[in-house]
């Protein structure tokens, strides 16, 4: 084949998966605690950090990519996710 690490690919999809539905699901419990629903919308920026941060530390644990490269994209969308986040409770 091409050497694409499938097997790691596969497990860090999962692990994002995860970490999406966490966060999707802490947003849940909390807009039905609270009965406001648009707090939804502010998870979708954390969700995107939540997902760099996880594939960042897997990918590390693998052994997988480079490591300046792979710490760059992390904090860039981590950073952009927060952003996003903090802009749509603001408005």
């Amino acid at each position: 084949m091409n050497g694409f690490a499938w097997g790691a690919f596969a497990i860090g999809l999962g692990w994002a998966a995860a970490a999406a539905l966490a966060v999707m699901l802490a947003t849940f419990a909390v807009a039905v605690r609270k009965g406001m629903h648009r707090v939804v919308d502010v998870a979708w920026g954390l969700g995107f950090a939540a997902v760099a941060v996880v594939t960042c530390v897997g990918a590390a644990a693998a052994g997988q990519g480079d490591p300046g490269r792979r710490t760059l994209v992390a904090a860039l969308t981590v950073a952009w996710g927060l952003r996003l986040a903090a802009h749509i409770a603001r408005r």
